[in-house]
């Protein structure tokens, strides 16, 4: 109903519990509380990899710097979206999941309610499910044992069951990979983006990390210590499924946390803390001071959260004719349907599912055409893109075409 292009398709809202959350923070504090709400988010996942560093034996200083060196590499993948609560169940996941290795029913009762509200809240929880089953995986391996891991994996994996769709929640999350296949988000790591250059880094210092502490030097492991395999076969995967698509990068990086704060704390010289002890107070007022320094200094960019990028024109969107068959960009149908539903509908948006990926590759080849016909067949009325699209040229060059808004990044065409 919000498309011209895929009327009476299905469509399942993987993540309509979460939609629901942040639907309802915007209707009661408007678009300013969603940004904030994501800001605590990211708060949430800082104390849950330091909690998960320090519980695995890593030093208080080094379990600190593992998660601010984690937040800051996660800082391309934070946007306010339900994709964020998957970040912050995960290491509840694998901590409960290290943890019911003890044969605590409790445990597992907690670890499968995690699973279930996971399964409402995104389709991330696919990650979730694959992240403990690897674990398990690696333990049965280490302990040769199958008992304890497979009820543990079974436990897990019929949770993820109990939402409005059942095993095609499961499908569901095959379905996006293999239907997002223009979408930047699930393109294979390059290190031509700023993102792959900082996850090789990453993979790097874990890898070191993981090598340490192998070796003994990293101090204590969880008190239900994590074997070799139990610990290493995630990141492994991890890491594979990374250079196959950027997203699952930041998976790995909440995952891997835990083990670089481990590995830190091994690399620290005694001459290092000989140092750093009599001084802890002044180095803690110190960063104290600095950080309400910073805090102070960004208190004015308070006033800007939930303003829009500036690729989300208001002006341009308000132009939009009435009933226009509209062209547009895949990363505005949202936002369009948000200021202009139900008088305007939009070719696509970012349900990649709901399209499919011929149709995206359908509309990405219009808006790439280098000649009119292509739009007059598909009864084109008004277009939205970006300025540097082929489309853009071809249409100002046709006179039945004009342009009737434009920003720094985005034209608005209409048929005359």
């Amino acid at each position: 109903m919000f498309s011209w292009t895929a009327g009476g398709e299905t469509w399942r809202p993987n993540a309509w519990l979460g939609d629901a959350v942040w639907a309802t923070v915007r209707s009661i504090t408007g678009a300013a509380g969603v940004s904030l709400l994501a800001g605590a988010a990211v708060f949430a996942i800082a104390f849950l990899l330091f909690r998960a560093g320090r519980r695995r034996g890593a030093g208080a200083w080094a379990a600190v710097t593992a998660t601010a060196l984690t937040v800051f590499f996660l800082a391309p993948f934070i946007v306010p979206r339900p994709l964020l609560i998957g970040l912050i169940l995960l290491p509840i996941a694998a901590e409960l999941a290290a943890q019911v290795k003890t044969g605590s029913l409790l445990d597992l009762g907690k670890l499968a309610l995690v699973m279930v509200l996971w399964s409402n809240l995104h389709g991330s929880f696919v990650v979730g499910v694959a992240t403990v089953g690897l674990m398990e995986a690696g333990w049965a391996f280490d302990k040769r044992t199958l008992a304890g891991p497979i009820r543990l994996v079974a436990t897990v994996s019929a949770a993820g069951l109990i939402n409005p769709y059942g095993i095609f929640s499961y499908l569901q999350a095959v379905a996006n990979r293999a239907e997002s296949g223009t979408i930047e988000e699930w393109q294979p790591l390059s290190l031509g983006d700023g993102r792959g250059i900082l996850l090789v880094l990453f993979m790097g210092v874990t890898a070191l990390a993981a090598w340490r502490s192998q070796k003994g030097s990293g101090g204590a492991h969880l008190a239900v210590r994590s074997g070799r395999w139990e610990t290493l076969l995630p990141l492994v995967v991890l890491a594979l499924a990374t250079f196959q698509s950027i997203r699952i990068g930041s998976f790995f990086l909440v995952v891997a946390a835990p083990l670089v704060a481990l590995g830190l704390s091994g690399a620290a010289s005694d001459g290092l803390r000989r140092w750093a002890r009599p001084r802890a107070p002044a180095i803690v007022v110190g960063l104290g001071v600095a950080a309400v320094i910073l805090a102070i200094q960004q208190v004015p960019e308070l006033t800007k959260a939930g303003d829009p990028d500036p690729l989300f024109s208001e002006s341009l969107v308000a132009a939009i004719p009435s009933d226009c068959r509209l062209l547009n960009e895949y990363d505005l149908g949202g936002f369009i349907i948000d200021r202009r539903w139900p008088d305007v509908l939009v070719s696509q948006d970012g349900r990649a599912d709901l399209y499919g990926l011929e149709e995206i590759r359908r509309q990405d080849a219009l808006l790439n055409a280098t000649e009119p016909g292509p739009i007059d067949n598909a009864g084109v009325d008004c277009v939205l893109a970006d300025s540097s699209r082929p489309v853009v040229g071809t249409l100002t060059s046709t006179p039945e075409w004009r342009t009737i808004a434009e920003s720094s990044r985005l034209v608005l065409l209409q048929r005359s």
